[in-house]
């Protein structure tokens, strides 16, 4: 199954005019999965020629303006066509309570159901979602910021491993829905006789992990959460010459977060993003300079930049 990541912005608090606010999109098959909604993500979304009509799940890490205020304008156009899934928005109370007020006062038409997933009361369960075919999850954990923040992980459930085609001719096992059967990890029984999956798959193959970090200070728990992650997404937002400011207003510079992407072990790439809007992008390339001697399988984003995602084993 192909897996992409776009990057439909990475500004911080405003949005620029070559610079959207921070938001990245994942695309697997049909499912397309969003990370954040500021203002002007329809720009971000055409901008990256990237179909609005198939996101299932959109993910908000936290209520400050910057992360939020695209979602009326998400639903308006959602509402354009005949929607037949509902809309699962995964985010804190409060921009629940966002959205529906401004449904209400502005009485929006909404066509489709919304479901919400609030992360102020699953704080302990760490697993958010997952989709009806049991072939990914999505996972929630707290940051440290000026209010609460969640970061993401988007992790799939391994996969059987290689089927063997010799193996299950030597074994004469009848082609079509008994070898698919045994392809699922199902045991089977043909006339009596009983055939295991590990008769002819080879080794389990990982699924694919994928994390989305932004608006923190450093914290122990990105170590586990970014272990052994095919693709990070992270902030960066100030230069190391700016780690102050980073502290007093509970962001990262790219050094900082490149400090853990190595901690953490085994990340195989990483793309910073949520820069301050202060940065020309000659500074957001400084930003990545620092961080790459810390951590070298890392870049910063752009704007329409998009990601491949092939699991790293």
């Amino acid at each position: 199954m192909i897996l992409n990541a776009f990057v439909l912005g990475t500004s911080g608090s405003m949005p620029l005019p070559r610079r959207n606010l921070s938001s990245i999109l994942l695309r697997r098959g049909a499912d397309e999965i969003l990370f954040d909604c500021g203002e002007g993500l329809q720009i971000g979304l055409r901008l990256a020629s990237v179909s609005w009509k198939k996101i299932k799940v959109v993910c908000i890490s936290h209520s400050h303006a910057d992360h939020v205020t695209g979602l009326p304008g998400l639903v308006m156009l959602s509402s354009q066509v005949n929607r037949d899934e509902p809309l699962i928005i995964i985010c804190p109370a409060v921009v629940r309570d966002f959205l529906e007020s401004t449904r209400a006062t502005l009485g929006m038409y909404v066509n489709f159901k919304i479901e919400y997933v609030i992360l102020d009361e699953l704080e302990k369960k760490p697993v958010i979602y997952h989709n009806k075919e049991k072939e990914y999850v999505i996972k929630a954990f707290q940051g440290v910021h000026s209010r609460k923040v969640w970061g993401f992980s988007f992790e799939e459930y391994d996969r059987p491993g290689k089927f063997d085609i010799e193996k299950a001719t030597a074994l004469k096992i009848p082609k079509g829905p008994y070898w698919a059967q045994l392809q699922q990890g199902n045991t089977i029984t043909v006339e009596g006789k009983v055939y295991r999956p590990e008769e002819v798959l080879g080794p389990s193959r990982r699924g694919r992990k994928i994390v989305y970090i932004t608006d923190t200070r450093p914290a122990q728990v990105f170590l586990e959460k970014m272990h052994d992650a095919d693709m990070v997404f992270i902030e960066g937002m100030f230069k190391k010459e700016h780690a102050e400011t980073a502290k007093e207003k509970f962001h990262l510079t790219g050094v900082e977060a490149a400090e853990m992407l190595l901690k953490s072990g085994g990340v195989d790439r990483a793309g910073l993003i949520h820069f301050s809007p202060r940065y020309t992008q000659a500074e957001i390339e400084m930003i990545e300079k620092e961080a790459q001697q810390v951590f070298p399988k890392l870049t910063c984003c752009r704007d329409r930049q998009s990601f491949k995602i092939d699991n790293k084993n």
